[in-house]
C-alpha cells in the first residue's frame, strides 16, 4: 500500500546482478565463438556495474526521500554501455576486465555504503550501510590481488577461485540489509499512518461533543 522508490531501485539493481551471473555461466561452460565470449563479457560488465549504481541510488533514496538523480538516465546509460563495450572488447584478458570492472564496482559500494555511514536514517540503516562497504571490501581486495599479474606474477589467481563464495556472502549480507531496511521503512510508514488515523478520529470526536 505504501509505494517505496527504493524497493524498485533494488528490484532493478538485484535483475542486473542476475543477468551478470547468467552471463557468467554462458561465458564459461557454452561453446561460444569468441565474439560470443566478448559480448557475454560485455553483458557481465553491464550488469555489475547497474547492481552497483542501483543499490547506491536506492541507498540515497532511502535516505532523502523524494529526491532527484543527480545524472539523467540516458547519460548513466550510455556511459554504462560505453564502459562495458570498450572494456569487454578492449582487454586481451579476462582477468585485465575483472581487475577494472572490481575496481569500480567497489569503488561504488565504498562511497555510498560511507554515505549511508555518515547520515543514517535509523538504526537499521547501518545495517546497509556496512553492507555496502562489505561488498565494495572484497571487491576492491579481489581486484587489488589481481594487479601483480600486470608484472606477470599470477598468484593471486589462486584467490579467484574462492572470490565467488566470497561475493556470494557479501551479496547475501546486502541483500538481507536491503529487506532489513524496507522492514524498517515500511514499518515507520505505518506508524506515520496509525498516528494520522488516531489525530483524524480525536478531530472527529471533538467535533461531534
Amino acid at each position: 500500500m505504501v509505494k517505496l522508490r527504493e524497493v524498485r531501485l533494488w528490484m532493478m539493481a538485484w535483475l542486473a546482478d542476475a543477468l551478470a551471473l547468467a552471463a557468467v555461466f554462458v561465458h564459461v561452460y557454452a561453446d561460444l565463438p569468441p565474439i560470443g565470449h566478448r559480448i557475454t563479457l560485455v553483458l557481465y560488465l553491464a550488469g555489475k556495474l547497474i547492481f552497483s549504481i542501483l543499490i547506491v541510488a536506492g541507498a540515497r533514496n532511502h535516505l532523502r526521500p523524494g529526491i532527484e538523480p543527480t545524472i539523467s538516465t540516458p547519460v548513466l546509460v550510455g556511459s554504462v554501455a560505453v564502459w562495458s563495450v570498450v572494456l569487454g572488447f578492449a582487454v586481451p584478458s579476462l582477468w585485465q576486465a575483472q581487475l577494472a570492472e572490481s575496481t569500480v564496482v567497489g569503488a561504488v559500494f565504498l562511497v555510498g555504503g560511507t554515505v549511508v555511514l555518515r547520515n543514517p536514517r535509523s538504526k537499521i540503516s547501518r545495517w546497509l550501510g556496512w553492507a555496502m562497504l562489505i561488498e565494495g571490501g572484497a571487491l576492491v581486495y579481489s581486484g587489488a590481488l589481481l594487479v601483480p599479474a600486470m608484472w606477470g606474477n599470477e598468484s593471486g589467481f589462486t584467490y579467484l577461485t574462492y572470490s565467488s563464495f566470497v561475493d556470494a556472502a557479501a551479496e547475501l549480507a546486502l541483500a538481507l540489509a536491503c529487506i532489513a531496511v524496507i522492514a524498517d521503512r515500511r514499518e515507520q510508514q505505518l506508524q506515520y499512518a496509525n498516528r494520522e488515523l488516531l489525530e483524524s478520529q480525536q478531530r472527529l470526536s471533538r467535533l461531534v461533543d
